[in-house]
């Protein structure tokens, strides 16, 4: 049995190992709270000016994170990275992705009168988008009548934005399609047209057919189309009357666009979570990465927690197994948000932390800035996206915890220790796990204060720690990923550099067990320390190590990578 497997299987089925049991060193808190030193400071960096972080070849010490994958590897064809939202503004890029570019459509410009459709500016666009190497995802905007307020409005560049109105007149002067005026808490807001209204919807069905007609799904440059519902915001949130269960009319609309993209249903991309949707092999976008704790837990895209709070990923989840559209938005970076993020010189770490959780929940479509604040993560990000364990270049582990509330567990009646410090989640994991037993027991360390509180986070525990310490820290390899050898891999660890003593990996060769050292200097830097491996063999079964990072004080440990660099 694989071993991802038989891991969760048995953490299911231990006794869970409760918070506060392990006390942190006294170290663990070096970095003052509040304090984002070990990320680069806020700095924004036009997409064409990102390149990767360089590979190097030999084994060396780096102060900072390590996100440098070998020059070989590429991307994956299934990773859509949106850089834009202009077609008019699709810059170069310098490594490796697939770029697409996002276009808002207009219900009215597609249809300004009933029953006569207009493709032309949409396919020309296509077409300029794929002559500079760009693939599309196509949103169309159907049920927006007003805009009443938007923050910024006068400086946005969107078209959709500035023109506001999406549904065609004909629907309200010839058919009285009702205005719902919805009240959401926020400033901004939108008047939509009611969707349930027989008239909406029978043309609404009509421009989904109309699409297929016109082969636009089948079109190798369009990538994916995003279809919502209609919501006070523009992020057209959800795919049917919130708390409802796909009623008929959401069934009709998804059944037409089923229709409509017949043999690449895969491009669809639902607003919101949808059964119905996920049988015709639909996908799913989210929208709020930068909260980087949310969908936790989640069925619909795979997300889970063990008993002891280890976040572990459902790969039977049908958006990951069938490598549907599966989207999220990490976007949020601009100085004007501030007001919902906080202090500005937190934001890399979000931009950081987000970016690795995107990764984890294995998304497949990111739409990002036109601008990176963090450069050496987003190549990092395109070519992890869309990976699976089979061709993933490397397996990680973040060793990270926080705090959640126990509602968000479904927990009706937490115990009182649950109630006061709120329900660990620990590590953002890709196939390669860490898990404490006898011997290898790890505390939290290296406390983060988070910026603005986050709702689903336990009251008074708005922190985070983003690393782990012990004196032993176990590692296992996912077996789909690698299993026997011998292996050449590398391994980066980033460690903080703290107290003094030495730092050693742990490893099994054909000859036996054996290891790498390196000494620690007490700086309280982060750091990471690159180990080239030409011999390993990764034969532990279940919950045995793989790898192991021991030291004669206490390691400081906060992401593991392992990545392939070719057999023997």
């Amino acid at each position: 049995m694989r071993k991802m497997l038989v891991l969760i299987v048995v953490l299911l089925t231990t006794g869970a190992i409760q918070a506060g049991e392990i006390t942190a060193p006294k170290y663990a808190d070096h970095i003052e709270f509040g304090k984002y030193s070990p990320w680069p400071e806020y700095k924004r960096v036009k997409i064409a000016n990102v390149k990767p972080q360089p590979w190097r070849t030999g084994d060396d010490i780096i102060n900072g994170w390590d996100f440098s994958l070998p020059p070989a590897i590429t991307v994956s064809d299934k990773a859509l990275l949106c850089v834009s939202r202009n077609i008019r503004q699709l810059p170069k890029l310098n490594f490796p992705a697939n770029p697409v570019v996002s276009l808002w459509v207009r219900w009215r410009d597609i249809e300004p009168e009933e029953g006569k459709y207009k493709f032309d500016k949409l396919i020309a666009d296509i077409k300029t988008a794929q002559q500079a190497g760009y693939g599309v995802v196509i949103r169309p905007m159907t049920a927006v009548w007003e805009s009443l307020a938007y923050p910024d409005e006068s400086k946005t560049t969107d078209r959709i934005r500035r023109n506001k109105k999406c549904a065609p007149d004909y629907l309200v002067t010839k058919y009285n399609v009702p205005q719902i005026r919805q009240k959401p808490k926020r400033t901004w807001r939108l008047v939509n047209l009611d969707v349930t209204h027989k008239d909406f919807h029978r043309n609404y069905l009509k421009l989904a057919a109309a699409f297929g007609k016109a082969g636009i799904p089948q079109m190798k440059a369009v990538k994916g189309i995003i279809i919502g519902y209609a919501s006070p915001s523009w992020g057209d949130e959800g795919i049917g009357p919130h708390g409802q269960a796909d009623p008929p009319h959401v069934r009709e609309r998804l059944d037409a666009w089923a229709a409509a993209c017949k043999g690449v249903e895969r491009k669809v991309c639902m607003g919101g979570a949808s059964r119905y949707g996920f049988a015709r092999g639909f996908g799913v976008r989210g929208g709020f990465v930068e909260m980087y704790l949310y969908k936790l837990p989640n069925v619909n895209i795979g997300q889970c927690a063990d008993q002891r709070g280890y976040v572990t990923v459902d790969e039977t989840a049908a958006i990951i197994k069938t490598g549907a559209f599966s989207g999220d938005e990490n976007e949020e970076y601009e100085e004007s948000w501030t007001h919902r993020f906080g202090a500005i010189e937190s934001f890399t770490y979000r931009y950081f932390t987000s970016s690795l959780r995107l990764i984890q929940m294995r998304r497949n479509y990111l739409l990002h800035n036109p601008f990176a604040i963090y450069p050496a993560m987003l190549p990092y990000v395109s070519q992890e996206m869309g990976r699976t364990v089979e061709d993933a270049p490397d397996a990680w582990c973040f060793l990270r915890e926080s705090y959640l509330k126990p509602y968000v567990f479904g927990k009706k009646k937490p115990s009182s220790e649950e109630r006061k410090l709120g329900v660990p989640v620990r590590n953002f994991e890709r196939w390669l796990y860490q898990r404490d037993t006898k011997g290898f027991e790890t505390a939290p360390a290296v406390k983060i204060k988070m910026p603005v509180r986050q709702w689903i986070v336990q009251k008074d525990r708005q922190f985070d720690f983003v690393a782990r310490v012990g004196k032993k820290i176990g590692f296992a390899i996912d077996d789909r990923f690698l299993a026997g050898g011998p292996h050449s891999v590398a391994v980066k660890i980033s460690y903080f550099d703290m107290p003094k003593g030495a730092l050693s990996l742990h490893y099994k060769t054909p000859k036996g067990p054996t290891a790498k050292t390196i000494k620690l200097q007490n700086t309280g830097k982060l750091k990471t320390a690159t180990f080239f491996l030409t011999d390993a063999v990764f034969n532990a079964k279940n919950l045995d190590y793989d790898l192991t990072i021991e030291s004669d004080k206490e390691a400081v440990v906060s992401i593991v990578r392992v990545i392939k660099v070719g057999r023997r």
